[in-house]
């Protein structure tokens, strides 16, 4: 979009290979760098509602 005359994209011609000059699906997804809580008790409402049983609070601990 060079020409100032030029109507503004519209949202899917934002997305378009041709304005992109590459196609943003063909990057890949990076993976996240860090550790996720998405494996830890606590993710899901029945989870949270009923807590954590002792045995699995005791596993989590680190020594000193």
């Amino acid at each position: 979009m060079t020409d100032p005359n030029e109507r503004p994209l519209d949202e899917i011609e934002q997305f378009d290979e041709d304005e992109l000059g590459v196609d943003p699906l063909e990057r890949g997804v990076e993976p996240p760098e860090h550790w996720s809580a998405a494996d830890r008790h606590g993710t899901t409402k029945r989870e949270l509602r009923e807590g954590e049983t002792l045995d699995e609070r005791l596993a989590q601990e680190e020594p000193e």
